[in-house]
């Protein structure tokens, strides 16, 4: 899917999580693009950041749990693995998962947000 709200930004799609939720990846031309439009300026081969939020004493988890974004020129395999790392990282830790209790779990879902990342990459 091509969105042209932003110049500069060569493509994004939807990576499923669970239970509805997912997260967005925008892929950006160069890495001027993609700081400019996020406001950073530190050099980042990506960046990765959540959604989650406090309401009383409860984190809410809206369905756009997150957004990934990286630039053409490295978004490698591990580039694009330590920020879906990121993702996976404040999943685990929004749903309070024991990673005695929850390995395997936790193990298939990295599996399958680094398949259906890829999926979308190529589509």
């Amino acid at each position: 899917m091509t969105h042209t709200k932003h110049s500069g930004l060569y493509k994004t799609w939807t990576v499923p999580i669970k239970c509805k939720h997912y997260y967005r990846v925008f892929l950006w031309d160069t890495i001027e693009e993609m700081e400019s439009v996020l406001g950073v300026g530190d050099d980042y081969f990506g960046y990765a950041f959540t959604m989650p939020y406090t309401k009383g004493e409860t984190t809410r988890l809206p369905k756009k749990f997150g957004e990934i974004h990286l630039y053409k020129e490295r978004c490698g395999p591990g580039v694009v693995a330590h920020e879906i790392q990121h993702i996976l990282n404040y999943w685990i830790v929004a749903n309070e998962f024991n990673s005695d209790e929850f390995d395997e779990e936790i193990a298939r879902l990295a599996g399958e947000m680094t398949r259906e990342y890829w999926n979308g990459y190529y589509v």
